[in-house]
């Protein structure tokens, strides 16, 4: 990956993102669709994460949905 204007940009927002869940103390599990079915934690977390979580409110999610838009 080269360090250019725009690595350096979006490593910087992750590591924002990152900061303030840390800081928030809220890192949430929001599995993306059909994610849950090829995980190895689906022991730890139940078998209904996804449901669960999709109940988390937006405006506590919203950076997660950016940080995956990273692609």
């Amino acid at each position: 990956m080269p360090l250019d204007e725009t690595s350096r940009r979006l490593a910087a927002e992750v590591a924002g993102v990152i900061g303030r869940a840390l800081a928030n103390g809220f890192l949430p599990a929001k599995p993306a669709k059909g994610a849950c079915q090829w995980c190895d934690y689906r022991p730890v977390c139940g078998p209904h994460e996804e449901t669960r979580t999709a109940r988390k409110p937006r405006d506590r999610t919203d950076e997660l949905d950016i940080l995956r838009s990273f692609r």
